[in-house]
């Protein structure tokens, strides 16, 4: 007697097909009858549809995890992927360390076996001499000109192991100024144009003996507060650099030197019209111990010029790879850098 709302009931149609039916049924409102009032509503349809929302649902649902599986998987990839690379690095960066140490140990040995192994054998030969005059002494007695010759030897021994020892003094001196933080200058105000003008004037006669011209673009003022005699000093380098490697052994050479004002900071580049830098050449052109003159030249210039710059004048060095003529070094400065304890 009781009202029966949506009743979902599961049938079968007279060809065997499933049916879904909503189930209604209602009392009679009229007092004077007795009964119920049955409805059936077909909503296979709608079953269908949601059947299909739930079979799409789930299959969504399965998707979602698989691709959450496979993003997983490609990230376990990446990230191993990346240790990979970061040991590579590692890898590559000490094989490279390994051959700049193996490269300056080869230079370092080139530069002090000469002086050394003239020196050991000028002072074998000296003991050697000794020994014999002192041989001789004991015995019959010494002639004139065994002590005549032992002396002359001496002579010339000592001034053989004078200069020996005077060119490993400079080479080891040069190499305490690569490795830096000492005997800085006096921190100081000073104009960078006046600076210029007078470093022309001092390498003027090295200049005129070369056959190169010097120009210099700068302002009429530029003053900044840092250090002129590491200022100079990488100047200096710059300006010898183009004279032992671009310029050497060539017609109407010329360096130009050009500052520009770029407020906190001051650009100065050093430009050449030589042979420029070959590219196999540029990456390393700033290493300790690397020349192209093996024996001439030590390889330190430029290495104490970038380090002077970096460490001293608070700025950095760069060789200007896109210049199509020459050499072009860029210098780029502070105008006021911290006192240096």
């Amino acid at each position: 007697d009781k009202a029966v709302k949506n009743l979902i009931l599961k049938a079968k149609e007279n060809g065997g097909n499933q049916a879904w039916l909503a189930v209604n049924r209602e009392p009679l409102t009229d007092k004077t009858l007795q009964g119920q009032v049955v409805t059936f509503t077909d909503i296979s349809l709608l079953k269908q549809q949601e059947a299909a929302l739930i079979k799409d649902n789930e299959e969504l649902e399965l998707r979602v995890v698989q691709r959450t599986q496979e993003l997983e998987r490609s990230n376990r990839h990446l990230q191993q992927t990346l240790l990979d690379l970061h040991e590579t690095q590692k890898a590559l960066l000490h094989q490279e360390k390994n051959a700049a140490l193996g490269r300056m140990t080869i230079s370092i040995a080139h530069e002090l076996n000469t002086p050394i192994g003239n020196s050991l054998t000028m002072s074998s030969t000296i003991l050697e001499e000794a020994r014999s005059l002192k041989a001789e002494m004991e015995g019959v007695g010494v002639r004139k000109s065994s002590v005549e010759n032992f002396l002359n030897m001496s002579i010339k021994g000592g001034e053989i192991l004078d200069r020996s020892l005077q060119k490993m003094s400079h080479f080891i001196s040069e190499l305490k100024q690569v490795i830096l933080k000492q005997g800085i200058s006096h921190h100081s105000h000073f104009d960078v144009s006046r600076v210029l003008a007078n470093l022309q004037d001092q390498v003027q006669p090295i200049l005129r003996e070369a056959r190169v011209d010097m120009h210099i673009s700068a302002p009429s003022e530029l003053p900044i507060h840092s250090y002129q005699l590491e200022l100079e000093l990488v100047l200096k380098q710059l300006i010898s650099n183009a004279l032992e490697h671009g310029l050497k052994a060539t017609h109407d050479g010329a360096i130009h030197i050009e500052v520009r004002d770029l407020g906190s900071e001051l650009e100065i580049s050093v430009q050449d019209n030589g042979r420029g830098v070959p590219n196999e050449h540029a990456e390393r052109i700033f290493e300790a111990f690397f020349t192209t003159n093996m024996g001439s030249h030590k390889g330190l210039g430029l290495n104490q010029a970038v380090n002077l710059t970096k460490h001293v004048l608070e700025g950095r060095i760069v060789l200007d790879t896109n210049n199509l003529e020459g050499a072009r070094f860029v210098l780029t400065l502070p105008r006021e850098v911290s006192v240096k304890v």
